[in-house]
C-alpha cells in the first residue's frame, strides 16, 4: 500500500513544469545554430515527404518512390542559388497540397501523376535538404516516404478516413502557410488588419 509520503513525493511540486520548461529552453537555445536551422528547415521538408507517402500509398506501383528518391539526391546536391529560398518553400506548400490532394482524388492518382509528384515532391525536398546543407535528409527523406506509405496503407485498411483527415489538415497547414507567405509584412506600428 501506498502512503500519504510516498504519493506526495510522485505529484510534481508547485513550478516544477516552469523550472523543466526553462531547462529545455535552456538546452535548446544553447544548441548550434544548424541544429535550430536544420530543425525549422526540416520540417518542411519532411512535410514534403510525409504527404507525398500518404499520397502514394493508394497506388498500385513503387515506381514513384523510386522518382521521389533519385529526385532528391539529385537536386539536393545540385547548387541552388540562395535568391529561391523563398519560391523553393511557396513551392514545398504546393506540393505538399497536390499529394494531399490527390488521397482525396484517388482516381486520378495513376502512374503518370504519380510519377509527376515523385518528382515534384522529392526536387523540392531535396532543394530544402541541400539548401541547408543536410545531404543526409535526402536520405531521410525517402525513408520517411516509404514508412509514411506503409504505415498509410495499414491504416487505410483498418480505418479509411484516417488517411483523409490528415491530408485536410495537411492540406490546410499548406495553404495557410503559403497565404501567410504572401502577405506583406505589416510592422508592430500599424493597425494589423489589411487595407
Amino acid at each position: 500500500m501506498a502512503t500519504d509520503a510516498d504519493t506526495s513525493r510522485s505529484i510534481a511540486r508547485p513550478g516544477s513544469f516552469r523550472r523543466g520548461y526553462e531547462r529545455l529552453v535552456g538546452i535548446v537555445d544553447s544548441a548550434p545554430i544548424a541544429v535550430r536551422v536544420l530543425s525549422a528547415i526540416g520540417v518542411l521538408a519532411l512535410l514534403v515527404a510525409a504527404a507525398f507517402g500518404i499520397a502514394i500509398a493508394n497506388g498500385r506501383s513503387w515506381g514513384g518512390i523510386v522518382a521521389f528518391v533519385a529526385s532528391a539526391a539529385i537536386v539536393a546536391f545540385a547548387p541552388i542559388p540562395a535568391a529561391w529560398g523563398e519560391q523553393v518553400h511557396f513551392a514545398c506548400w504546393i506540393v505538399i497540397v497536390a499529394c494531399s490532394a490527390s488521397v482525396h482524388l484517388p482516381n486520378v492518382l495513376r502512374s503518370r501523376v504519380t510519377i509527376l509528384l515523385a518528382v515534384a515532391a522529392g526536387a523540392t525536398g531535396g532543394a530544402i535538404a541541400g539548401a541547408a546543407n543536410a545531404y543526409a535528409m535526402a536520405a531521410l527523406l525517402s525513408l520517411l516516404a516509404t514508412t509514411t506509405s506503409l504505415a498509410s496503407r495499414a491504416a487505410a485498411r483498418h480505418v479509411p478516413l484516417a488517411p483523409k483527415v490528415i491530408t485536410s489538415w495537411l492540406i490546410a497547414v499548406a495553404l495557410l502557410a503559403a497565404t501567410l507567405q504572401m502577405l506583406p509584412v505589416t510592422p508592430g506600428y500599424l493597425p494589423d488588419h489589411l487595407e
